[in-house]
C-alpha cells in the first residue's frame, strides 16, 4: 500500500468522527428546542383559556376578603384581622396577597385567578425540573405533552377561575419549592429557605402543614454520609413545625 493511501485511510475515520461530533450537539439543541416548544403550547392554552374565561365576579369564599380591602382602604387593618380563623384555616400569607391585590385593581377577581394561574404555571416547571432530576436524562417533547395535559386539565375548572383559591395554588407552589430545595439544592441555604417556604405554606391553609412531613421524608431519604448533619436538620425541621 502506497504512503498515499495510508494517509488516506487515517483521513477519514477523523473525518467521520468530527461528523459526529457536529451532528450530536445539533441533536441536542433540536431536542431542547422542541421540550421548550412544548412546554410552551401547554402553558401559553392554560393560560388563554384562564383569561378568556375568568370573569370580574365575586363567588362564595371571595365574599370573606372584602372586609380586610375596605380596612386597609380606610386605615384601620388589624393583625387580628389578617390572622382570623377561616373555618380551619390560617390564611396570613394569602391574605395579605389579596389585599395588596385588591387595593391595586379594586377587586378586579381576574388578576387573582390570573396570579394563580401563573403560580400554577411556576409550580410546573418546578414539578418538571424534579421529574428530568428523577429521570437523570434530558426530558422529550411526549412525556411533557401528556404531563402537561394532565397538571392543566380543564377537569379543575372551579378551582381554576376561583379567586378565593390562590392559597391552594400558593401552597402548591411552596410544597415543590420544599422538594427542590431539599432533593437538588441540598444546602444549608437551600435547607434555611425549605423551612420559610413551609412556615409561609402553614400560615396559608390548613394543606400547607402536609409540607412538614414531606419536608422530614427528604431530609431523612438520602440515609447516607453525614448522617449527623441530616439527624440535626431533622431535629430543626421538626422543631420549626
Amino acid at each position: 500500500m502506497s504512503s498515499t493511501s495510508r494517509a488516506h485511510d487515517h483521513r477519514v475515520p477523523n473525518a467521520r468522527v468530527r461528523g459526529d461530533g457536529q451532528t450530536r450537539p445539533l441533536a441536542d439543541r433540536v431536542g431542547a428546542i422542541s421540550v421548550i416548544a412544548s412546554i410552551c403550547v401547554v402553558t401559553a392554552l392554560y393560560l388563554l383559556f384562564v383569561i378568556h374565561y375568568s370573569v370580574n365576579a365575586l363567588n362564595l369564599d371571595d365574599w370573606t376578603v372584602i372586609p380586610l380591602i375596605h380596612a386597609e382602604l380606610h386605615g384601620h387593618l388589624s393583625l387580628s384581622a389578617l390572622w382570623a380563623q377561616h373555618n380551619e384555616n390560617r390564611m396570613l400569607v394569602p391574605n395579605l396577597i389579596v389585599i395588596v391585590l385588591g387595593v391595586a385593581t379594586h377587586d378586579d377577581t381576574r388578576v387573582t385567578v390570573l396570579l394563580s394561574a401563573t403560580i400554577f404555571v411556576a409550580t410546573f416547571l418546578l414539578f418538571l425540573k424534579l421529574f428530568r432530576s428523577y429521570l437523570d436524562r434530558p426530558l422529550s417533547p411526549l412525556p411533557v405533552l401528556v404531563l402537561g395535559a394532565v397538571w392543566f386539565s380543564v377537569a379543575d375548572l372551579e378551582n381554576a377561575l376561583w379567586a378565593f383559591q390562590l392559597a391552594w395554588y400558593l401552597i402548591l407552589l411552596l410544597l415543590f419549592v420544599v422538594l427542590y430545595l431539599l432533593l437538588i439544592r441540598r444546602s444549608r441555604i437551600a435547607f434555611s429557605l425549605a423551612l420559610v417556604a413551609s412556615v409561609a405554606a402553614s400560615y396559608s391553609s390548613v394543606q400547607g402543614l402536609e409540607l412538614w412531613p414531606v419536608g422530614l421524608v427528604c431530609i431523612l431519604w438520602p440515609m447516607a454520609p453525614r448522617l449527623w448533619l441530616r439527624s440535626r436538620r431533622m431535629f430543626i425541621w421538626l422543631g420549626s413545625g
